[in-house]
This record gives structure tokens, C-alpha cells and sequence, in this order.
């Protein structure tokens, strides 16, 4: 019995120590995944959520993952956990600062900077990128196969 509950307690512990560690509380955890756009609305709001929701489509065929930081905390497509602490090392890896748009290339490097949501300047700054070009040709050859 006590073996039992000893297995128990560990496993618990085992799977708390897994879910805070699965958390995403920096975006360099994405590099050579994913294009990121991170967007601060926590002084405006600048209706980012509706320019993504009417792009899903583009979104995913760019292998983007988007983060809104607001005042009531993130909205964002990543389907992980994000942590408490993204918001904060985000602004500071990244001088992510009030009312900015950043995108950030699949090597980690900051690609483009905005004061305003322009998404489709993002997804043209995208495809000019050698790593998009690349896909885009091999996504078209794929389609003829």
C-alpha cells in the first residue's frame, strides 16, 4: 500500500513538473519551427486578432505563430501553454515596446518592426525570404506530383 501511494505522489509530481516545463515562456523554443509575429496591445488596442482570424489560411501556410499581448494577458494560435513570463522576456530579448509589430524569422532574428498592424506587408516580407522561397518551391512541386 504504501509502495502504491509513494508511485502516486511521484507520478503527480512527475506530471506537474512536466506541465509548468511545457510552458512557452520564450519564443526562441519555436526557432527553425516557426515564423512568429508578436504584437503589444497592452496601452491600444489594434484590432490584430481580426487581421489573423480573416488570414487563417495565410497564417498557416507561412508556418506563423502569433502572440497579442493585452492587459488581460495573451491571445495567440500557438496551441501549447504559454507562460506568465513570455510577455516580459519577449520585451526584453526582443525590445518588443508599446504598440510594436514584430516579425520574427524561423532563424530567430527580428525580420521586420511596425508601430501598426500591417499583415499583409508581414506575409510579403515573408515570402521575399530565401527559407519561404524555398518552401514555396517545394510545396509547387509537391502539387504537381
Amino acid at each position: 500500500m504504501k509502495g502504491a501511494k509513494f508511485v502516486t505522489i511521484v507520478s503527480l509530481a512527475m506530471a506537474a513538473n512536466i506541465s509548468i516545463a511545457s510552458e512557452l515562456s520564450d519564443i526562441s523554443n519555436l526557432q527553425w519551427k516557426n515564423r512568429v509575429i508578436l504584437v503589444d496591445e497592452t496601452k491600444h488596442n489594434l484590432n490584430s486578432i481580426n487581421y489573423f482570424q480573416n488570414s487563417v489560411s495565410g497564417v498557416a501556410e507561412r508556418d506563423v505563430v502569433w502572440f497579442i499581448f493585452q492587459p488581460d494577458g495573451v491571445k495567440t494560435n500557438y496551441t501549447g501553454k504559454v507562460s506568465n513570463d513570455l510577455y516580459m522576456n519577449s520585451k526584453e530579448r526582443y525590445g518588443l515596446g508599446k504598440d510594436a509589430v514584430l516579425l520574427i524569422g524561423k532563424d530567430g532574428g527580428v525580420k521586420q518592426r511596425l508601430n501598426k498592424m500591417e499583415l499583409k506587408e508581414l506575409f510579403g516580407e515573408i515570402d521575399r525570404m530565401p527559407m519561404r522561397q524555398r518552401e514555396m518551391r517545394q510545396q509547387g512541386g509537391s502539387d504537381q506530383s
